[in-house]
Formats: C-alpha cells, sequence, structure tokens
C-alpha cells in the first residue's frame, strides 16, 4: 500500500483493544509490557486502553513479544482485506 492510497488510510484507522494482549501477560506490569513492546511509558498503556491501538502499535507489540499480530487480534488478516 502506498501512502497516498484510500487503502492506506482506512487501514491506519484500524483499532485494536489491548484486552486481548492483556489477558496474555496477567503478571507483567504494564511499565514492562510497554518497555518491552518499544514504547518509553506505561502511559501508552493506558491510552491504548481508551483509544485502543494503531496497527502500527499493534504490530510492534506483537512482534516484541515474538507474535504476530494476528495471533492475538483474529481479526487482523480481514481487517487488511477489508482495508485493500
Amino acid at each position: 500500500m502506498s501512502r497516498s492510497d484510500g487503502a492506506y488510510h482506512a487501514w491506519k484507522s484500524v483499532r485494536y483493544p489491548i484486552e486481548p494482549f492483556l489477558a496474555l501477560h496477567p503478571n507483567s506490569t504494564y511499565e514492562e509490557m510497554a518497555l518491552r513492546g518499544g514504547f518509553s511509558h506505561a502511559s501508552r498503556i493506558h491510552e491504548w486502553k481508551k483509544n485502543g491501538l494503531t496497527w502500527i502499535s499493534a504490530d510492534k507489540l506483537a512482534v516484541a513479544y515474538n507474535l504476530h499480530p494476528a495471533n492475538i487480534w483474529p481479526d487482523w488478516f480481514d481487517d487488511v482485506l477489508e482495508a485493500s
């Protein structure tokens, strides 16, 4: 997808709930999860609880835990197909 086409902008607006990710890591603090995911502060987790994750943040967080985003958010591929 090029940044100028409509599919990129539709995909960019997709949000994923943080709760499925949090359920996988019940013994980790928000700070630990944020730092391992490459984010600077636990406030990102609080922000995601409120607004959801962008596809870029969801991907980055999943990969930091050696997962594909589709392992956490099963509708990941459906969203890709809808946006293209």
